[in-house]
């Protein structure tokens, strides 16, 4: 990993663009919203940018970056960000982890987000999935999960063409999604329906 550039701090620097591949950012709010001090941004910044993962606009005396999205090694950085955010939480958090498992079946990307997904969820709040690309999960598993877990579990099923539009035209489910996730399943198409919002 170390000779493609692949840390945490990469992958917390990248995790910005997750919910918007059209971001353009500048060092300090990088480092801030990272969590991450300012002389470990620039350097991490600087060899993204030589690997032309990330793009810089100097402006004024500032310097902004945002994602190459027309390089393909962009898009798979980015999934390693999402495969990383989807680790972090999974690793830390049981609940998430027998919805991710009861889920495996459901074709499609499906992405928790809300408060869960913000590492913020506490027992009373419901657990949020939206399905993009796929039929909802069948039967009485979640259901029948919820019960177990005693969490309601709220599930909404979305196209792909729907789930662009909505982020085209700001639909405000779409866009608490898209900027609040965590993908469970369907990392791979997730970044690809991103690319194509970035550059369509």
């Amino acid at each position: 990993m170390k000779k493609y550039n692949i840390n945490q701090t990469t992958l917390r620097i990248l995790g910005l663009y997750r919910g918007d591949y059209r971001l353009s950012l500048h060092l300090r709010e990088i480092a801030r919203r990272a969590g991450v001090d300012v002389k470990a941004v620039q350097l991490q910044l600087l060899k993204l940018e030589e690997a032309k993962i990330l793009r810089r606009v100097d402006k004024a005396r500032t310097k902004e970056y945002s994602l190459n999205v027309e390089d393909p090694l962009a898009i798979y950085y980015m999934v390693l960000a999402e495969a990383f955010a989807a680790t972090e939480l999974l690793a830390r958090n049981f609940v998430i982890r027998k919805v991710a498992e009861t889920l495996e079946g459901v074709e499609g990307v499906i992405l928790l987000y809300g408060a869960h997904a913000a590492g913020r969820g506490n027992e009373g709040d419901p657990i949020a999935l939206l399905v993009i690309a796929g039929k909802g999960p069948e039967g009485d598993a979640i259901p029948e999960l919820g019960r177990r877990i005693s969490r309601e579990i709220l599930v909404r099923t979305v196209d792909r063409a729907w789930f662009l539009q909505g982020l085209t035209m700001g639909d405000p489910l779409i866009a608490e999604a898209a900027s609040n996730h965590v993908v469970l399943k369907g990392i791979d198409e997730l970044c690809r329906v991103m690319r194509q919002h970035a550059t369509g």
